[in-house]
């Protein structure tokens, strides 16, 4: 695993609490050959429930 030399945060070399996620899509010629997984749709309540939430934490888009 590479060494997250440089990034700030971390009195120590090569210590932190960074971390990077790449959840682009892979071409084929990356190296990624299986196919890709259907697209996961929130169900409608648990929606109604979150956007309640957001609403109420004053998070709103106002959509």
């Amino acid at each position: 695993m590479p060494r997250l030399v440089g990034l700030q945060g971390s009195r120590l070399p090569n210590f932190g609490s960074k971390m990077g996620v790449d959840a682009t899509r892979k071409w084929p010629s990356e190296g990624f050959t299986r196919p890709w997984p259907d697209e996961i749709k929130m169900d409608p309540e648990v929606k109604k429930k979150v956007d309640a939430l957001w609403t109420s934490l004053g998070l709103s888009d106002g959509g």
